[in-house]
């Protein structure tokens, strides 16, 4: 119970400070946070997106009627069974405390001021001992907005202390006079808590012995471990310590400027995550780079350690740092060193939803790869040379430019691998081409199961690898109904300025056709509208956007399409699929998020403002996960190793090559893909509805039509595809919506009958 209760405290130690948190913590402390004023964080809190999404009437209105109800405040209800809990005993009165909490702040010191012994410390302690032997110290000071809520914590400690200690081991408490002139309790009578041993035989714990709590007046302070209790407690009366943490404020302060909203954050953590590896598993350092590239600055918070703030302004967070270096290692300096240059900012997708652009150092990669292999000998560069053809240092890393990103345009059906796509900048094209030869040629010689198809779309080379055997090489997939890598085919393509790695070769071609079609019409590729309406800043050696609103809300809405077809695949729904509510209901108070970073001589600053904290790490996964699932119960059946669905929907369809798949498949295949294409078309006039007032549009031309929203029209590939026997499907708009079909293998509109395919 002690624990909870302190785990309840910390977080609250969380914000940019009104006073300084330094000045009443230890200048060697491991993490210091701090809290300067909860109730103006709570009253911030309301107006974010989560808590206006929660709190609006016709989101109560929507659950009430999914539930088949009146409408229902979730957070309401939650309330209610909190505090019948609290009324029952069951649970402490957490939230009432938080009534009256003003600023709370904490602090962990370690042995030395070294993470790493500490946890060296810490594997070689027996568990009785590991407190004590890791010399953890740990400091928590609260303050209340007056006594009585004071006397409350009072009383909650009082009552986890009684609960959790075994016999032999009592609470003793004794009052002193405050030990300053001026008491910051507010008190002039401190009562001082601390656990006692008073039977030798008892089962001791080293983190219950060693606490003290100290109350008086408007504040509480709790040590635990390895702390001075009397010197501690003279900072936490007087406001001051000597050699305090304040001066490992200072810089983060002077880099961020003032502080706009309400502060909800601020926090300094010793570098560790980084050093560590560098020393244990350098080799897994690049993994540091990828984890902070994708999760932003909660990453880097863990991973570089340093000064950390966060706000409330607007509804947004706002989340500044600043850090040191990298700790080093082989890959110091290959991604996010360097400034960005304006030609860099072309990487990211224009339609990207998701993107992130970053400065590349090919030459810490062609150094890498000249250290891992061989001086000589079988796998040497020169075996590499005189056996492909090729010198992975030169014709590979050389060959890429100054800057890589990835992109996420819209979802366009759940039904295929999501459109992920990454980019890099590339300084030497035929280079590039050798070195992806020969590698390739490798490959083919290595054996196993993956299979490499080289051919060329448009003056453009592009690499397709096919994994064969991909379940019987996995056990968790063996039960699958469709092998992954059916949908699943990364695709290396080699353009005249960059390198683009997808997930389908589809997604390559399409783009290859974008960009031709730009240059055709004599326009640059473009660079994405939301970065550079950012106003990146001079210096910036990462860039970053996303649309997790819109990505969610085309998801969700794909999902409602997909109602009919996963309500008559069997199996009683306990709701209605057709009462979900619109998704403009859940995202419609969200904004897209925005990040830069920028290097100096001594770290970084990082830079990120978003309307939620978390929420977008797991939408492109689930996003990916829930296609895949959807696909399989929708068509329940292994596919051809060699199909992929969405490649020939959108080849047959070549609205600029008009080139035509000359082989219609036939038979179970034949009709899965007819009934994913009518898929994508149901999704795309939901979609259109959405925008037009649900009127349906007057024939499937008008999917085609480009908005702010969808500048690639409502049907992915710039044209309406055929059924799978190359015919236009049937669409006809009715007063209370349409009918869509296809007049399936034998070519006869039955209206929707004999073997005409429908989708309801």
């Amino acid at each position: 119970m002690l624990i909870a209760l302190v785990a309840a405290v910390s977080p609250l130690a969380q914000d940019p400070v009104s006073q300084d948190p330094g000045a009443l913590h230890p200048g060697d402390a491991f993490l210091v946070v701090q809290a300067p004023d909860v109730q103006a964080l709570r009253a911030a809190y309301a107006g974010t997106a989560l808590a206006r999404t929660l709190a609006d009437e016709s989101l109560h209105e929507a659950i009430g009627r999914v539930m088949d109800g009146p409408p229902l405040d979730p957070v309401a209800m939650a309330l209610d069974a909190y505090r019948a809990e609290v009324d029952a005993g069951e649970s402490p009165p957490i939230l009432e405390l938080l009534d009256g909490i003003s600023a709370a702040s904490v602090s962990v010191t370690l042995a030395g001021g070294d993470p790493i012994a500490f946890f060296e410390g810490m594997d070689s302690a027996g568990d009785e001992s590991a407190f004590a032997a890791s010399g953890m110290g740990l400091r928590v000071v609260v303050d209340f907005v007056d006594e009585p809520a004071r006397e409350r914590m009072d009383a909650l400690l009082d009552g986890a202390l009684a609960e959790e200690l075994p016999d032999g081991i009592e609470l003793r408490s004794r009052a002193i006079e405050a030990p300053t002139d001026g008491p910051a309790f507010g008190s002039g009578t401190i009562t001082v808590r601390s656990v006692a041993v008073t039977d030798p035989g008892a089962d001791r714990d080293a983190l219950g012995e060693s606490l003290r709590v100290a109350s008086g007046g408007t504040r509480v302070a709790i040590t635990m471990g390895n702390v001075d209790f009397d010197a501690a407690l003279r900072s936490f009366a007087s406001g001051r310590l000597d050699g305090s943490a304040a001066e490992l404020f200072a810089p983060g302060r002077a880099s961020f400027g003032a502080i706009a909203g309400a502060p909800m954050a601020e926090l300094y953590v010793q570098p560790f995550v980084e050093r560590a590896l560098a020393m244990e598993a350098p080799e897994a350092l690049p993994l540091l780079d990828v984890t902070e590239g994708i999760f932003g600055p909660m990453a880097s918070m863990v991973i570089r350690g340093g000064h950390w703030r966060i706000a409330i302004e607007e509804g947004q967070f706002i989340t500044q740092g600043v850090h040191e270096p990298g700790a080093g290692g082989p890959m110091s300096g290959l991604i996010g060193t360097k400034e960005l240059g304006p030609a860099a900012l072309q990487l990211a997708h224009p339609d990207a939803l998701v993107t992130s652009v970053t400065s590349f150092d090919g030459d810490v990669l062609a150094e890498v790869i000249r250290t891992a292999l061989p001086a000589e000998g079988e796998g040497s560069l020169a075996f590499l040379e005189d056996t492909y053809g090729f010198r992975p240092d030169v014709d590979i890393a050389g060959a890429l430019g100054d800057a890589i990103s990835y992109s996420l345009p819209t979802l366009r059906s759940l039904l295929s691998a999501p459109n992920l796509m990454g980019a890099a900048a590339l300084v030497d094209r035929n280079a590039f081409i050798r070195g992806m030869d020969g590698l390739f040629a490798m490959t083919e010689d290595l054996g196993g199961d993956v299979q490499v198809q080289r051919s060329e779309y448009r003056g453009s080379m592009v690499y397709t690898l096919s994994f064969t055997n991909m379940m019987s090489g996995m056990d968790g997939l063996q039960g699958l109904p469709i092998d992954p890598a059916s949908f699943f085919r990364p695709t290396v393509t080699v353009m005249d300025d960059r390198v683009l790695l997808t997930t389908l070769p589809t997604h390559a071609k399409k783009e290859i056709r974008r960009v031709a079609k730009a240059l055709k019409s004599e326009e640059a590729p473009g660079v994405h509208a939301a970065i550079a309406a950012m106003g990146v800043p001079e210096g910036a050696t990462t860039v970053g956007y996303a649309d997790w609103p819109t990505f969610f809300g085309n998801f969700y809405t794909q999902l409602r399409s997909l109602a009919p077809m996963l309500a008559g695949m069997g199996g009683e729904l306990p709701f209605d699929l057709n009462a979900l509510p619109e998704a403009e209901l859940l995202t419609k108070y969200f904004q897209p998020s925005q990040r830069w970073v920028r290097r100096r001589s001594d770290g970084a600053v990082q830079h990120e403002a978003k309307s939620s904290i978390g929420p977008e790490i797991a939408i492109a996964p689930m996003s990916a996960a829930l296609g895949v699932a959807t696909s399989m119960r929708a068509f329940g059946q292994s596919f051809d190793d060699e199909v992929v669905v969405e490649e020939w929907a959108v080849e047959a369809n070549d609205p600029v090559s008009g080139e035509i798949e000359p082989d219609a498949p036939s038979g179970e295949l034949a009709a899965a893909r007819t009934q994913e294409s009518l898929v994508a078309i149901a999704v795309a006039i939901r979609l259109y509805e959405l925008d037009h007032a649900g009127g349906s549009p007057g024939s499937l031309a008008d999917l085609l039509q480009t908005t702010d929203s969808y500048p690639g029209g409502y049907l992915e590939g710039g044209s309406v595809p055929t059924d799978a026997w190359g015919r236009a499907f049937v669409y006809e708009r009715k007063d209370d919506g349409y009918a869509l079909r296809s007049m399936g293998a034998n070519g006869v509109d039955d209206a929707g009958a004999g073997d005409d395919l429908t989708i309801d």
